[in-house]
């Protein structure tokens, strides 16, 4: 397993960069990084921390990772989170396999801009008993966060569309 990846790739004006590295024996770092000179710019960056050194001796991913923390950013606005994976494990529960409110109980996660807070992100549910992702303002008030993401892909599709013929 390498213990180090750093690539950049240059795709004028875009320049993305992806580095994996492992700080530690049981901890490894991911950082993404998609900019322009223009000042846009995407990345997430990430770390994970195993419950031991010995690869080979995990039988699930539950019981490999202690925890996940991630950054993820989008000009002003930053998602910062957590997840208690060590804390799944221990309940007897797979990643996979949690469903609506479950979600609040292990993961963690607050909104940002501008480097300040602006609300938690949290599962919730409605009257029929869906379960979405909400924006907890400090105030009180909710908002669906699909409201603030819905049109991601379609960016995403826009950026890469000069690239690629359909």
């Amino acid at each position: 397993m390498p213990t180090a990846i750093d690539l950049a790739i240059f795709t004028n004006p875009f320049t993305t960069t992806i580095k994996l590295a492992k700080k530690e024996p049981t901890i490894y770092t991911l950082n993404f990084n998609f900019s322009s000179p223009q000042g846009c710019a995407t990345g997430l960056v990430g770390s994970i921390k195993l419950t031991s050194d010995n690869l080979d001796s995990f039988t699930s991913f539950e019981e490999a990772v202690e925890s996940i923390n991630v950054v993820a950013f989008q000009d002003k606005f930053q998602v910062i989170a957590n997840v208690d994976v060590k804390s799944v494990h221990k309940a007897g529960k797979k990643i996979a396999d949690l469903e609506g409110l479950d979600f609040n109980t292990y993961f963690k996660a607050e909104l940002y801009k501008n480097n300040r807070k602006v609300a938690d992100v949290k599962v919730e549910e409605d009257n029929r008993g869906d379960s979405d992702l909400f924006f907890i303002f400090s105030d009180g008030s909710k908002q669906r966060a699909e409201s603030y993401i819905e049109d991601f892909e379609e960016k995403v599709e826009n950026i890469f569309k000069r690239f690629f013929k359909d």
